[in-house]
């Protein structure tokens, strides 16, 4: 069977340098259809760097990235993407704004119709759909930046920090949304929030200073720290530099001290 009937997303050797600022180093990432992925870390350790090289923003100094088995720009197909704080300052109506993205995305009128209709219904934007992307709560505009990423159904969905400034409410009408996502959807999302997740990934990634220190079930992380909190579990793998001690377990390869 060829491997890409259920790999989503492949990342081999990611490494990208800046001159100021923490880059990405020997970043490898396998991802299957359907997986949901946390990937965590504080302010300033890659987080969204990596996001960018999985989706082809950033070209890579070294490694490659192949989604549903294809290169960047034909990858570009197959994902979506909602970056940090992206629709800020979007001045455009929600429903203007959603059929240039259908119409960029090359869908036909037919497509068109029914895409927009599902994520209008999916992301609960009927009340907005004439209002400015601008001018909405920073909740409505991280749903419409859901919908713009979901419109042509993308096999990998990549999202940076989304729950960054939302309020509790939010954040929890946020995490409903992304359940009603098609499950065959492998979704990829970044947070320096760690606690928030747990109830939403199946495998969590670590990043400290730009290199992948951990990458399994959070289940996982509990049992190697000996915590039951999420969050107390990060802290002590990062403060304590745990990850020597998972990789020589053998449960991760590539870790560099």
């Amino acid at each position: 069977m060829n491997e890409w009937a259920f790999m989503v997303v492949k990342a081999q050797g990611l490494c990208k340098a800046f001159a100021s600022g923490t880059g990405i180093y020997d970043f490898n990432l396998e991802a299957d259809a359907g997986e949901r992925i946390a990937l965590v870390g504080a302010n300033g350790a890659g987080k969204s760097t990596s996001l960018h090289l999985l989706a082809g923003v950033f070209t890579p100094d070294q490694g490659q990235v192949q989604v549903c088995g294809q290169n960047f720009p034909k990858a570009q197909a197959y994902l979506g993407y909602v970056p940090e704080s992206s629709l800020a300052g979007v001045e455009m109506p929600v429903l203007e704004f959603l059929l240039f993205v259908a119409r960029a995305r090359v869908l036909s009128k037919s497509e068109q119709s029914q895409r927009l209709a599902s994520v209008i219904q999916i992301f609960a934007l009927e009340q907005v759909l004439t209002r400015p992307i601008r001018h909405l709560s920073k909740g409505y505009q991280q749903r419409v930046g859901l919908a713009q990423a979901c419109l042509h159904q993308p096999k990998l969905l990549l999202l940076d920090e989304p729950t960054d400034g939302l309020d509790p409410q939010q954040k929890d009408n946020f995490y409903q949304f992304l359940q009603q996502i098609s499950p065959g959807t492998t979704l990829i999302l970044s947070t320096h929030q760690v606690q928030e997740v747990a109830h939403f990934c199946t495998r969590l990634l670590i990043l400290e200073q730009g290199y992948l220190r951990f990458d399994a079930p959070p289940e996982q992380l509990l049992k190697i720290t000996k915590q039951t909190q999420l969050e107390t579990a990060f802290l002590t793998f990062t403060q304590q530099k745990l990850w020597n001690t998972y990789a020589s377990s053998g449960n991760l390869c590539g870790l560099s001290t």
